[in-house]
C-alpha cells in the first residue's frame, strides 16, 4: 500500500457528530481509505485508516452528475446507474474498435446520452460534458488520457486494477501475473495528465491467486467483489464543491 501522506482530502462521515470516522463502516477490512479528517469529529489522522470509512471531502451533495468513460460493456455501468445520490448523465467512449462500441451502443441504458470521444478534439467532448451538465468524470478502461484542457474544467476519478504506484499503464493485470505478486486490488484516484498519477483516494486489496491463473475470470470476480464496491463507496462521498487539497 502507499504511503497514507500522499494523498488528498478526507473527512469524516454524515455521523461525524455523533460517531467517529475510525468505526464507521469497519465492516470493510479489505478498504484503507487515505487522507486527513477534516477536524470535525476530532481526528487530525495522516496516516490510513484501514477498515473505515473516511469522506474525500467534507459534505456530500445530494445528486453527483458522473460520466462514465469506457470502452467497454462492463458491470461498472449498470452499476452506476443504481447508486443513490449519484446520477449518471452520460456515457463517452472511443470510436476503436468498432464491435466493441456497437455492441456498448446496444446495451446501454435507453435514452442514456451517448458520445464517441475522439483523441486530439477536446473541445467536442467538453461540449457533450457541458450539454449535460456533467460534474465529474469516472473512468474505466478507457485506454485514453483525459487531456489536460477537459480535466481543468471536469475533474474526473479514475479505477485502475493495481495497487498503484504499482503496476501503471494499460496492461496491469498481465504484469502482475508476471511479476508473481501475492495480492492485486483496485485504487480508485483523481485523475491527473499523467496516466495513473492523481492523488490516491481509496484502494481494495484481494489475494492473487496461485498459478495458472485466468485472468479473465479473476477480473470478472474481482471487479464485482472489490472494484466496484470500492468506486460506489468513493463515489457516494465525493462532494464536487470542496476544492481538492494538492498532494504533499
Amino acid at each position: 500500500m502507499p504511503d497514507g501522506t500522499a494523498v488528498g482530502i478526507a473527512a469524516c462521515s454524515d455521523k461525524h457528530t455523533r460517531q467517529n470516522a475510525s468505526t464507521y463502516h469497519a465492516d470493510l477490512p479489505n478498504v484503507a481509505w487515505y487522507g486527513r479528517c477534516c477536524g470535525t469529529c476530532g481526528g487530525s489522522s495522516k496516516r490510513p485508516i484501514r477498515g473505515s470509512l473516511s469522506r474525500i471531502m467534507c459534505g456530500a451533495p445530494s445528486e453527483l452528475r458522473c460520466v462514465l468513460c469506457t470502452n467497454r460493456l462492463s458491470p461498472v455501468l449498470p452499476a452506476l446507474a443504481r447508486v443513490s445520490g449519484v446520477y449518471l448523465a452520460g456515457l463517452a467512449h472511443p470510436t476503436n474498435p468498432p464491435e466493441s462500441v456497437a455492441y456498448l451502443r446496444r446495451n446501454a441504458p435507453t435514452g442514456l446520452p451517448m458520445c464517441e470521444y475522439i483523441p486530439g478534439k477536446p473541445d467536442a467532448f467538453l461540449d457533450f460534458l457541458q450539454q449535460v451538465r456533467a460534474q465529474l468524470l469516472v473512468v474505466y478502461g478507457f485506454q485514453h488520457i483525459i487531456p489536460e484542457k477537459v480535466l481543468a474544467h471536469f475533474p474526473g476519478v479514475n479505477l485502475h486494477p493495481s495497487l498503484l504506484p504499482a503496476f501503471p499503464g494499460l496492461n496491469p493485470w498481465q504484469e502482475q501475473m508476471q511479476a508473481g505478486v501475492s495480492a492485486g486490488g483496485y485504487t480508485v484516484h483523481m485523475l491527473s495528465p499523467r496516466p495513473d498519477a492523481g492523488r490516491i483516494l481509496a484502494q481494495a486489496e484481494f489475494p492473487w491467486p496461485a498459478p495458472p491463473t485466468d485472468l479473465q475470470q479473476l477480473r470478472r470476480e474481482t471487479l464485482l467483489q472489490f472494484g466496484i464496491p470500492l468506486l460506489i463507496k468513493t463515489l457516494r462521498h465525493f462532494n464536487i464543491t470542496k476544492q481538492y487539497e494538492s498532494a504533499p
